[in-house]
């Protein structure tokens, strides 16, 4: 490399970093290093990175200490307190007399507050506490006695302990552990601490790991795989996709980071590619495109692509038995009764409701479908018929969710949570109710399905309800893993299903035909419906305004970006004169704009090992911004209608957008007073955006014929394997 070219590299990575850009910077800094070990303040810079990243303090003090072995001037002051700073943290007082007495050596300034600091360690060691198991709570959290004279009075409430952890604690001993400062509950005589995680296993693998989280869950993880080293000498790729918290892209930076990326990795990075492609095709091949993957018999190996070809195809390995369970399901038959009661006195349903009812109580299917056109009132027949203390409400959405509480269905829950307790060993989260339903199924993916229908033991039965025609889940290609599928059109070809036709939610007549007709693909209707009703940008931003609340106004259309430019409008209009998250856009979307007061949803679930809570379509609104000069200690706070949740500034930017205006994705489940159409794509965006609307509906900047074009292109599904060929 050329001198300029280093030049410019190393002005690169320090911008990289006064951005915040650590991880990325830290690589730049790295190549930097093996260039030239001692070029100017790299080591400053990587001992920063490291520092900033989590990394274990003993690499930030030898980086240092290769900085300062230069006699260089530049950062000399800064090198000195950031090892100060660190053996602070570390609580490590050897260390912090080493730094301090050479940098007062130095005569270096700024010492004072780190010694006043380092006078208060003491009281600042790490606690260790002796606690015994008495029981798990309904959440599998353990809960025990400690032996410290201070709590003796208190049970706690142990956080953070790795499955590992929780079946050596049950053995009726004491056990010492590193936890968090006891903090007490809202119940009187309960406390809660956190498990801090000591365990070095993975720094065999990826020593260099920047992010305590990742440590954490890598650690967990390999205490489970016994077999990891073998999976690992053959591919340090595809052993590390296996980790749930490693996504593609990162375990390209984090093999670089580590010097482990060779020719070989590189071709097994590949292979990801490969799954990607993979899904973005559908989730299925025929046999006679295996020519697109480089790496398939690798992928076979590994048991990420089917080696049996089922179906003639190539897809991934978990996708054919996710399709014969859920099929298996579908047509089994039960004996177990439905928990019926009586209807309420005032209750007055419909002759397609009354022949629902009918239908239902002869119905002997395990899985029960009910389908058909949005607002018929299914929830609603459901909610007069079942008992609730004997049913689990269960949503794709916490929208959904919500909508399953107003009709009756007091335990409910979110698929993906009920999901997650499943796979944590929690069966009573299901086999405590004698059916479970699940609202919103067109939003489901197949893999989701197949486990909830197939973890229950015998007296469990289900009933799935949604409309057949509205959008197919939303899936990530990227998360190449994932099995999306298309469970409907097993529910369909397999199922016992009842279908609704009448749309009672919307109260307009002429706009109930003409909802129908979108549905139908009805041109005759839809060519000269007066329902069809056009606004100005000016008009709908203006009664938005004025109707802020999701129920009574909505904005709907199917590119991010889109949503994103009115949503910049309103951040424009409200965030004035108000301390504000500045509004960007990264990759398509529109980011930030928090402001005290802002409407807000969330794009997606909460990762199940973070433990914030909340889910996808969960709506709220912005009641506090901490906004400091350090952003990892900036946060939001949020609060929807069963929760608050105080988020870093970083998983807010991630996760949580502003609701002024929604995705057709993000609007099912939801209805409004008014919706407002700015575009849709295709049928299942057309369909579901006009069946949103309960009184009026407005296409803003589209046409008639723009309508009915969408209306005719099918839209995108996932394939399911030709079942018939196994």
């Amino acid at each position: 490399m050329t001198k300029s070219a280093l030049v410019e590299l190393y002005q690169q990575a320090c911008k990289l970093l006064k951005k915040g850009d650590v991880l990325q910077a830290q690589v730049k800094f790295n190549q930097i290093k093996k260039i030239e070990p001692n070029y100017r303040s790299v080591n400053y810079f990587l001992a920063r990175c490291k520092a900033d990243l989590d990394g274990p303090a003993d690499d930030v003090y030898d980086l240092l200490a290769k900085h300062l072995a230069t006699n260089t001037a530049k950062n000399r002051v800064a090198a000195y307190q950031l090892g100060l700073k660190i053996a602070l943290q570390a609580q490590d007082k050897a260390k912090f007399e080493q730094i301090l007495q050479q940098a007062k050596k130095e005569q270096i300034t700024g010492l004072a507050k780190f010694e006043r600091a380092f006078k208060q360690l003491d009281a600042k060691k790490q606690l260790r506490l002796k606690f015994k198991f008495i029981q798990f709570a309904k959440s599998k959290t353990p809960i025990a006695q400690t032996s410290a004279p201070k709590y003796r009075a208190y049970k706690f409430f142990i956080n953070g302990m790795t499955p590992v952890q929780k079946q050596s604690f049950t053995d009726g001993k004491w056990h010492e552990f590193a936890v968090t400062t006891p903090k007490a509950l809202e119940f009187k005589g309960y406390m809660a601490c956190t498990i801090k995680d000591e365990r070095k296993y993975y720094r065999k693998f990826l020593p260099d790991l920047p992010d305590a989280f990742l440590r954490k869950m890598f650690n967990d993880y390999l205490e489970e795989d016994e077999f990891f080293k073998t999976k690992w000498e053959k591919s340090r790729v595809f052993s590390l996709l296996q980790v749930p918290v490693f996504e593609r892209h990162k375990i390209a930076e984090l093999l670089e980071l580590n010097g482990l990326l060779d020719e070989t990795a590189r071709r097994h990075l590949q292979g990801c590619e490969d799954l990607v492609e993979l899904k973005k095709a559908g989730e299925c091949l025929p046999l006679s495109e295996a020519n697109k993957f480089k790496e398939l018999e690798l992928l076979q190996d590994f048991g990420y692509i089917c080696a049996k070809n089922c179906g003639q195809t190539i897809h991934l390995a978990d996708k054919c038995q996710f399709e014969r369970d859920f099929k298996r399901a579908l047509q089994k038959k039960s004996r177990k009764k439905l928990p019926f009661k009586h209807p309420a006195a005032t209750y007055r349903p419909t002759r397609e409701q009354l022949s629902f009812m009918q239908w239902i109580a002869q119905n002997k299917a395990l899985v029960v479908n009910l389908l058909g056109v949005g607002g018929s009132g299914k929830t609603h027949t459901l909610g007069q018929i079942l008992d609730p203390s004997k049913t689990l409400a269960l949503a794709p959405t916490h929208k959904a969710r919500l909508n399953l509480a107003q009709h009756g269905f007091y335990h409910n829950d979110t698929l993906q949570h009920v999901i997650y307790e499943l796979e944590n060993g929690n069966e009573s989260v299901i086999t405590d109710y004698e059916v479970v339903i699940l609202d919103e199924v067109s939003m489901a993916p197949l893999e989701l399905l197949a486990k909830l229908v197939t973890s229950a033991t015998v007296g469990v039965r289900y009933l799935l309800v949604g409309d057949e025609k509205q959008l197919p889940p939303v899936t990530q290609d990227e998360d190449a893993l994932s099995v999306c599928g298309d469970a409907l059109e097993l529910i369909k070809a397999y199922g016992s299903c009842f279908y609704f036709r009448a749309n009672l939610r919307c109260k307009n007549q002429a706009l109930n035909k003409f909802i129908w007709a979108c549905r139908t693909k009805d041109p005759a209707n839809l060519t000269t419906s007066m329902a069809f009703q056009t606004a100005t940008v000016k008009e709908m931003l203006n009664d938005k305004f004025k109707h802020q609340a999701l129920e009574e106004c909505m904005i709907l259309a199917y590119r991010n970006h889109t949503v994103g430019l009115i949503n910049q409008q309103f951040y424009r209009l409200l965030a004035q004169n108000k301390p504000h998250v500045p509004f960007y856009f990264q990759n398509g979307f529109g980011r930030g704009g928090f402001f005290v007061g802002a409407q807000v949803v969330f794009y997606h679930n909460d990762d199940n090992y973070q433990n914030y809570g909340y889910t996808n379509s969960e709506f709220g609104k912005v009641t506090a911004l901490n906004l400091v000069e350090n952003e990892d200690k900036s946060t939001v706070t949020v609060e929807t209608e069963v929760k608050k949740y105080v988020l870093p500034l970083s998983r807010a930017r991630k996760d949580l957008f502003l609701a002024y205006a929604l995705t057709i994705h993000k609007a099912q489940g939801s209805g409004a007073n008014k919706v407002y159409v700015l575009e849709a794509d295709d049928y299942g965006l057309a369909y579901t955006a006009v069946s949103r609307t309960k009184q009026e509906l407005y296409f803003v900047k589209m046409t008639r014929e723009m309508l009915l074009d969408a209306l005719q292109k099918e839209t995108p599904r996932k394939q399911n394997i030709s079942l018939e060929h196994k």
